[in-house]
């Protein structure tokens, strides 16, 4: 693995409608095999069950590969209030 931290910004709402395009810019950080993978958010207006579901998936790719997946800042307003609602407080974890 490279020891140079990955950081991937997702740009816009996370919505079912929006999901695909932000799940492959993380593949895409996946595959450079980096030890750490950042994530930061541009605007975001709405997030759904959708968006909660990608992040979630990208917490166990990065658990299973070994890769540590830390958040730039705290999940904004939408994407907080989905995981909040649905259990999942888990993933609202924040780079320390």
């Amino acid at each position: 693995m490279s020891s140079s931290p990955q950081t991937v910004t997702l740009q816009g709402d996370l919505t079912i409608h929006t999901v695909a395009r932000h799940q492959q810019t993380l593949l895409g950080a996946f595959q450079q095999s980096p030890d750490e993978i950042r994530i930061n958010w541009g605007d975001m207006e709405r997030a759904d069950v959708a968006g909660v579901q990608l992040i979630h998936a990208a917490y166990l790719l990065a658990r299973s590969k070994g890769i540590d997946l830390q958040l730039e800042r705290p999940l904004p307003g939408p994407l907080g209030e989905a995981v909040e609602e649905g259990g999942f407080s888990y993933l609202n974890w924040v780079r320390g």
